[in-house]
């Protein structure tokens, strides 16, 4: 019992990091973009950002999630809730958020920088965007492996001839 609880906080706070991390690449990136002075992510710890490492973080989080998807359900159901309740401050911002999420925007995107990068300012509410941004990415970008699995799975088995 002691174990398994002790295993899923390293669980849970291995996550955290990974998404954290993901957070500071993507926030860097749209900062990046949208040509905000350095001096205003002066202190984040980047050298330098790109797609490319934000797309390898961001696959090694998905990774991660499939991998301990039972342990960390619950957890990133409580950090989107968290998400939702602080972007309900800014009706603006989470409209925005919302159509960024139906587009499953990320930072590859050029307009995604236009659409946040105005709301750098209230760094928490930036903060919440991004990562809510990210955990649907993440949890979409399962849910479409799983379906072309089951698809592949599907033809596969329609193909192979019956034995028998």
């Amino acid at each position: 019992m002691f174990f398994r609880r002790r295993q899923r906080k390293k669980t849970k706070n291995q996550f955290k990091h990974l998404l954290d991390e993901a957070i500071i690449l993507f926030q860097t990136i749209i900062l990046q973009q949208s040509g905000t002075n350095a001096e205003k992510f002066k202190v984040l710890p980047i050298k330098k950002a790109s797609i490319d490492n934000l797309s390898d973080c961001l696959i090694t989080v998905k990774n991660y999630t499939k991998k301990n998807q039972d342990t960390l359900q619950k957890y990133i159901q409580v950090l989107r809730d968290e998400c939702i309740n602080d972007l309900k401050q800014d009706e603006d911002l989470s409209h925005i958020v919302l159509e960024l999420m139906k587009r499953n925007l990320i930072a590859d995107n050029n307009d995604i920088a236009l659409y946040l990068a105005p709301y750098a300012d209230n760094w928490n509410l930036f903060s919440n965007a991004v990562q809510f941004l990210i955990l649907n990415h993440i949890i979409k970008s399962i849910n479409r492996d799983r379906q072309k699995s089951k698809i592949s799975s599907m033809i596969e088995n329609n193909i192979l001839p019956q034995n028998g």
